[in-house]
């Protein structure tokens, strides 16, 4: 694919990074361009001035690997040769922790160059490589989709001269753009959620479109960034037993600047120095008691439901590895290009129920912990099924109010106040009939045994509870299916997380019940409608709607 148009107030160094990005999420990896470095190391460096390509890829297991590039566009005699730059570029490598690198450059290099780049660690590619790999990447039906592209270059820039007169956004733009990326996974995700909830507490108004592009770009990158490293966080909880993840969690998550180590030695010799000072003057043994721990480091309000959806990921680890450039390209395509998804993203990106109950998990807990603004949230939980009335292409904004959104069921109440029971659609050649008097396959929730424990071994206030499917009709049913829906029809997937790995039920006689075990987590809502299907002796489809709810 030929480069395209020059695009007014992009050069043509940052177009070709725009490029690359795009090459390399497109190759799989999650992607963020122009990572700053002289803000971060200051007068230290005079040379370097950022990462042009920050690149992240995630293997079934949550492995992380990270690769950096290097674009170039220059061929006078004063540009860098190639294999400077790859000499450069390995030093950098260390730095970040990258483990290969790629130098994209309008220089021809002969074979002995890339020989010797390909020895350092550092692929070179002419930008005549890169317009064959944007071909083979049919770069030409998704570009300047997602994060990666000229719209959000533009954006950037925007955001950039827009935070220059507001000192608090002045010092979240660079948290993002520069100082996450030579963070701890623990210490980036603790400080961007704390930027999340700062951001939380105003949503400007739609009428002043500046103001609002730049808070959907920050609300967009900060959520993204988190995502990313509540994956990196997840494969440290793959590898460990969910006490001994629980415990170290829990303490990289109270320490600030100081290690929690240093701290909580500090803390015990100060609880000696203290109770001995309280004893010589005969303080009573509440006091005593009370002082221990008081300089001891203590995590955020938000460190157990974190920690329970960063358990819930790690157990689908697979899913979970696809999550941060799924996450990232719809929320940018929601939020900030505010337009329906592409009918090409579903397949390119793997779009399945798994992503959406992914990020509804996600969103549960932003929306529980930090109070995220509405256009945010529906950008995060709106249903990913393309709406029939709206296909994917439409420009619509999927953050306005008429957009569905299936994660919180509307109807409340008692059980018997929602029950129907109807006949399910069916094609064409086959009838259809009409149950009465709520007669059927109907559900129900139980609990069920005593209160389990949690993963760090402490125990629960709650029960188990498992949904009961029970046939009230005087004839055997085969063929029953169940899943969770809202009153719009919209499937509930975070209502139990469970539910879908549930088989149909091939027969079910008479006024007999099957049980299935019911699992929440943070942020699920507590009700849900439990719709039913199920065939009769006939062979006619039936189905009943009935609101469950767990107390």
């Amino acid at each position: 694919m030929p480069p395209a148009a020059k695009t007014p107030g992009i050069d043509a160094g940052t177009q070709a990074e725009v490029r690359v990005a795009q090459a390399w999420f497109w190759d799989g990896c999650y992607v963020r361009r122009g990572v700053d470095l002289q803000h971060r190391f200051g007068a230290d460096v005079s040379l370097v001035t950022d990462l042009d390509v920050l690149c992240i890829a995630f293997d079934d297991s949550l492995v992380a690997h990270k690769y950096i590039g290097e674009v170039k566009t220059g061929t006078s005699k004063s540009t860098p040769r190639p294999l400077d730059r790859a000499l450069w570029i390995r030093g950098l490598r260390e730095v970040v922790g990258a483990e290969a690198s790629e130098v994209t450059t309008a220089l021809r290099v002969s074979n002995v160059v890339r020989d010797v780049c390909n020895r350092l660690g550092t692929t070179i590619q002419h930008l005549d490589d890169l317009q064959k790999r944007e071909m083979r990447l049919r770069i030409s039906e998704v570009a300047d989709m997602g994060s990666q592209g000229e719209t959000v270059a533009l954006l950037r820039a925007e955001v950039a001269s827009f935070v220059k007169s507001d000192a608090i956004l002045e010092r979240g733009y660079w948290f993002l753009v520069s100082e996450v990326w030579f963070l701890e996974p623990f210490d980036a995700l603790k400080r961007t959620l704390g930027l999340i909830r700062q951001l939380s507490k105003a949503w400007p108004p739609e009428t002043d479109r500046v103001a609002n592009r730049v808070a959907r770009w920050f609300f967009a990158e900060a959520i993204s960034i988190a995502t990313v490293n509540i994956a990196l966080v997840a494969r440290k909880a793959v590898t460990m037993d969910p006490k001994s993840f629980a415990d170290t969690a829990t303490a990289q998550l109270s320490s600030g600047d100081i290690p929690f180590h240093s701290m909580r030695a500090l803390s015990d010799r100060v609880d000696e120095y203290v109770g001995k000072l309280l004893a010589s003057v005969d303080a009573p043994a509440d006091m005593l008691a009370s002082a221990i721990g008081a300089f001891l480091p203590s995590p955020p309000s938000y460190a157990e439901p974190l920690l329970e959806l960063i358990m819930r990921l790690a157990a689908e680890a697979s899913i979970t590895a696809r999550l941060p450039r799924q996450l990232d390209l719809i929320l940018f395509e929601r939020l900030v290009h505010q337009r329906q998804l592409a009918p090409a993203l579903y397949p390119r990106l793997n779009l399945t129920p798994s992503t959406e109950r992914m990020m509804r998990l996600v969103a549960a807990f932003l929306r529980g912990q930090f109070s995220i603004p509405e256009p945010v949230d529906k950008a995060l939980t709106s249903s990913l099924a393309p709406s029939p009335s709206k296909p994917p292409s439409s420009k619509t904004d999927p953050t306005s109010p008429d957009v569905p959104r299936s994660e919180e069921p509307a109807a409340q109440g008692p059980p018997s106040a929602a029950t129907t029971t109807t006949s399910a659609p069916e094609p064409a050649k086959r009838e259809s009939s009409s149950d009465t008097d709520q007669i059927g396959v109907l559900p129900r929730v139980e609990g069920v045994g005593s209160p389990p424990l949690r993963q760090n071994g402490s125990q629960t206030q709650t029960r188990r509870w498992q949904l009961v499917l029970e046939n009230q009709t005087d004839s055997p049913v085969t063929d029953v299916t169940f899943h969770y829906e809202d009153a719009n029809g919209q499937q509930v997937l975070e209502f139990d997380v469970l539910a879908g790995k549930h088989h149909s039920i091939d027969l079910l006689a008479p006024h007999e019940s099957v049980e299935f075990p019911l699992l929440q987590v943070f942020g699920s809502p507590r009700s849900a409608i439990c719709a039913v299907e199920w065939s009769d002796k006939e062979g006619q489809r039936h189905a009943s709607r009935v609101t469950v709810q767990v107390p």
